[in-house]
């Protein structure tokens, strides 16, 4: 075995750095280089996940004062959870969620009241397209004038 002499610092000759950034640096440099590869990769499919778009349509639609939530005109003030019978139209529908024919998702929305007596049902423009999969989700809201009710969302995915 023969041993390398070392300069008058302590260190091995410059063979011995080239080795080191060789066997050592490249690999572990090209490992991160993967690895950062394969996370941007997964990051795409957590921001493009399929199930939050219709949770925050019905968000926007429950708890908007623009939308079917009731906003007390004197205070400003929006009642989060409590629908606004007047607003419940299929022009707010549109305007709080523009789904347009171009769009993969279309949304439907029921309203009842507590006695299951239906108060209206409101469609996005691009309803009757073709269909991948439908999901509902139900919420209890309070119908100002009404009492409670029920709120139903049918999202409907396109091919």
């Amino acid at each position: 075995m023969k041993f390398k002499k070392l300069n008058k610092k302590g260190f091995a000759s410059e063979g011995d750095k080239m080795s080191f950034w060789t066997i050592i640096i490249l690999p572990f440099v090209t490992l991160l280089v993967i690895l950062l590869i394969f996370w941007a990769v997964g990051m795409k499919d957590i921001f493009v996940n399929k199930q939050i778009e219709p949770v925050v349509y019905e968000s926007r639609l429950i708890y908007s004062g623009e939308c079917f939530a009731f906003k007390d005109s004197s205070t400003e003030r929006t009642y989060t959870g409590v629908i606004d019978s007047t607003k419940f139209t299929t022009e707010v529908l549109r305007e709080c969620v523009p789904l347009s024919g171009a769009s993969k998702h279309a949304l439907a929305v029921e309203l009842k009241t507590n006695q299951g007596q239906l108060v209206a049902f409101l469609e996005s423009a691009n309803w009757n397209m073709n269909v991948q999969s439908i999901t509902t989700s139900t919420y209890l809201v309070e119908i100002k004038g009404n009492g409670p009710g029920i709120i139903t969302f049918f999202h409907k995915e396109g091919k």
